[in-house]
């Protein structure tokens, strides 16, 4: 009772996944006096962004067998090497080596841990992980089913409480049909980005895409079409932001931005350059249609460019206008000159 009441406060005082499952493995390692205790999450597909490479599984160890044992596991989870642990569908419990199953923590010398629990975490009928507990003696969980099948029971609730709040959290900042950061949540961490620059003096170089011919689009294909189209481009906007350590937002309706801390006007070029470029080398496939993709961009630097770091977004628009202008599907970049035709 004692575990369960430390459980349930562990669940109710954390938000964060993460720091919720590190806190419940060491708390359930000391209190029962385990060697090893692990909790591995599926991934949660509705939280997946596109253009981000696909997570690692989300996890949480607690070990006291060695540094190197606690590197075997984490390798076997990282590398997914876990197929016989996540197939079981019903709570297993060895008591001495006879009875292994092969699970993935093996001692010194090749040899099997004698005495492991695993289970599945579900949520009704959703498997939401599994709960693995492990002691290098025999015969140490004889009695023990009901107890970590509650256990288990008890990290379910705690889990999804968590997803439900990562997931409202999500949709407050992503926009719904991209999943990139929507408008309200890019203006945010740009005003961040920016009074970040003007203490330590550092560039902040931003560029805004825009889909050419957008509505034709639309008018020829039909908006489902249309939204391909847009989920295509943020894709690539978002894995070109995030593989330089930038951030990527829907700014409107074919309007895109990207931002990066820390990165002048020549750097940003290149990177927004090879982003146009990958925009172009491929076609939307739609019901058999290819529809080839086509964005006009501007690109503005505080403080190369754009000496007043409230005017930067304002500035890349107007470049990117001018790029319409002048033929669509390039890229300019700010200047005076510009400034003062518009």
């Amino acid at each position: 009772m004692s575990v369960q009441n430390e459980l349930s406060s562990i669940i109710i005082s954390s938000i964060e996944i993460k720091d919720m499952l590190d806190k419940i493995v060491d708390m359930i390692q000391v209190r029962l006096d385990l060697d090893v205790v692990v909790i591995v999450l599926e991934q949660d597909h509705e939280l997946y962004v596109p253009g981000m490479e696909e997570e690692q599984r989300v996890y949480a160890i607690s070990c006291v067998l060695g540094d190197k044992f606690q590197k075997k596991v984490i390798e076997s989870i990282e590398h997914t090497d876990m197929s016989e642990i996540l197939r079981m569908t019903q709570t297993y419990i060895q008591n001495n080596v006879t009875d292994s199953v092969q699970l993935f923590t093996k001692l010194e010398g090749e040899q099997e841990l004698p005495s492991v629990v695993c289970l599945p975490i579900r949520n009704q009928e959703e498997r939401l992980g599994t709960l693995f507990v492990g002691k290098n003696k025999e015969n140490a969980f004889m009695d023990s089913r009901a107890f970590y099948e509650n256990i288990a029971s008890q990290i379910s609730i705690g889990v999804a409480n968590a997803r439900l709040y990562a997931k409202m959290n999500d949709m407050a900042i992503r926009d719904g049909l991209t999943r990139i950061y929507n408008r309200r949540h890019l203006t945010e961490l740009l005003g961040k980005y920016l009074s970040e620059a003007m203490a330590k003096k550092v560039p902040v170089s931003l560029a805004l895409f825009d889909i050419d011919k957008f509505k034709m689009v639309n008018d020829t294909y039909g908006h489902q079409c249309g939204d391909e189209v847009i989920r295509y481009v943020a894709s690539l906007l978002n894995r070109g932001a995030l593989k330089h350590g930038g951030i990527a937002g829907r700014y409107g309706g074919e309007e895109f931005v990207v931002a990066f801390f820390e990165k002048d006007l020549d750097e940003t070029y290149h990177i927004v350059e090879d982003i146009h470029n990958q925009i172009r080398s491929e076609e939307v496939v739609y019901e058999g249609k290819h529809i080839s993709v086509r964005a006009s961009v501007g690109v503005a630097s505080y403080p190369q460019t754009c000496a007043n770091p409230g005017e930067l977004l304002t500035r890349a628009d107007w470049a990117m206008y001018h790029s319409k202008k002048n033929g669509r599907d390039r890229i300019t970049i700010d200047s005076e000159k510009i400034s003062s035709q518009m």
